[in-house]
């Protein structure tokens, strides 16, 4: 009777004879080696979490084509769900209903107690707040235990801006392309390590109660001029929606209120030099900003890392209008060079009456999400007015960056992006 012995190393299976075995191992002659049989890994196994307001609504869309090659358990929209008892819609609720899902089907899903980490991929279906958002909600599973550290995330990348999804190689934008090759991709790609960063915010006045809050960044944060922009964006498509039906109008509305804001005043930090004329200051964690522009760029300098997205490194950037920024996004300039730092502080004031220019606040952006901050606190309505003159005085600004945690994507394996696949209809 012949015994049959099953190794399996380094990813192959050895299929052995006993007897064979014994006798080679005592023959005074070179081994031959033995044959062995490959064995594919296995796929990862994919939920999508679509947000279903995303792109003008593209989401909606998208979530019925998904579920053809994933299935309705493995696609979950995110807007649709809402934490138990607290009707918070969001990704909490999502990550929570695709791991009850997973459960209650039996499946091998790497969630609550689960060890399958490397076997089970989000893709995220959104913009850079839907990554973000995604990102803030898992920590949070994490640390009830309900989900596995592990996972990393895939971005599908919807509307405008995207700049994670452009630093993942997955393109600016999906415009109708064959989802297949894209959850392929997805499934293939290789894991990037991401740092992510904490941002405190704390505005004081003259003996008063300091307004504070606080904020998680992966992609940047920026104060001057392009915030400006970025509020007018945002306060305009909150209040007109049907005017930012595609991507293309999108640029538009952003190109009309750049133009907008040519001139502008800001008081940066005292720690570091800022060179004269610099209207904005950004501190940035990945080579794309505002869709795409890299503002450190490629080349190397003695004084100066070379960035990494897990390097623990911020780069600290200025530019001096949006003209400036338009000659780094089709690469004939790049931004000023200021500063590396673990650690970034930033200091301002808000510019109330008495100021150089009086009646007017602050505005800064995290990740492309502006907010404004007067003497009143932080307004992120897109209906508050703020006042034409402000009478009690300016406000001091400090803005305290410093890191908070690392995160595991994925990155598109070919880079050519997730979103080149052939269109249909």
């Amino acid at each position: 009777m012949e015994i049959l012995v099953l190794l399996f190393l380094g990813g192959k299976l050895l299929l052995l004879k006993l007897p064979s075995l014994i006798a080679r191992l005592q023959s005074p002659f070179p081994l031959e080696p033995f044959r062995t049989v490959a064995i594919a890994p296995q796929r990862p196994n994919i939920v999508a979490l679509v947000n279903g307001k995303s792109g003008g609504k593209q989401g909606t869309k998208l979530i019925q084509k998904i579920k053809k090659h994933l299935g309705d358990a493995n696609v979950v929209d995110i807007m649709s769900l809402s934490d138990a008892g607290k009707g918070i819609k969001g990704p909490h609720g999502a990550l929570a209903s695709a791991c009850m899902n997973a459960v209650r089907r039996g499946a091998h899903f790497s969630a609550v107690h689960a060890n399958d980490g490397p076997n089970t991929r989000f893709l995220v279906c959104g913009g850079d707040g839907t990554v973000g958002w995604t990102l803030q909600d898992m920590e949070k599973l994490i640390q009830s235990g309900g989900i596995n550290a592990d996972i990393p995330i895939a971005v599908l990348p919807l509307g405008t801006g995207n700049d994670m999804a452009r630093t993942l190689r997955c393109g600016g934008g999906y415009s109708g392309e064959q989802l297949l090759p894209i959850l392929k991709k997805a499934a293939v790609g290789e894991r990037k390590r991401l740092d992510r960063w904490k941002v405190r915010v704390t505005a004081e006045q003259g003996g008063q109660e300091p307004f504070v809050k606080e904020f998680l960044m992966c992609n940047y944060f920026s104060i001057g001029w392009d915030a400006v922009v970025a509020r007018g964006f945002h306060v305009k498509r909150e209040l007109s929606p049907n005017l930012f039906k595609n991507r293309i109008i999108n640029k538009l509305w952003y190109l009309y209120f750049s133009f907008g804001n040519l001139v502008g005043n800001f008081d940066a930090s005292k720690g570091v030099e800022i060179p004269k004329g610099i209207k904005s200051v950004a501190v940035i964690n990945i080579p794309s900003f505002s869709g795409g522009a890299d503002l450190w760029g490629k080349s190397s300098s003695g004084n100066f890392q070379k960035p990494q997205t897990d390097d623990g490194l911020l780069e600290i950037v200025g530019t001096y209008n949006p003209l400036h920024l338009g000659m780094v996004i089709v690469k004939i300039r790049t931004a000023v060079r200021i500063a590396q730092g673990k650690r970034v502080t930033v200091k301002t004031k808000t510019f109330a009456e008495g100021g150089p220019k009086p009646g007017k606040g602050t505005c800064m952006q995290v990740d492309g999400e502006p907010y404004f901050l007067d003497h009143k606190g932080f307004h992120e309505d897109v209906h508050y007015k703020p006042e034409k003159n402000l009478r009690d005085g300016n406000v001091d600004v400090k803005v305290e960056i410093s890191h908070h945690a690392v995160a595991t994507l994925v990155e598109s394996p070919d880079g050519g992006g997730c979103c080149v696949a052939p269109k249909v209809d």
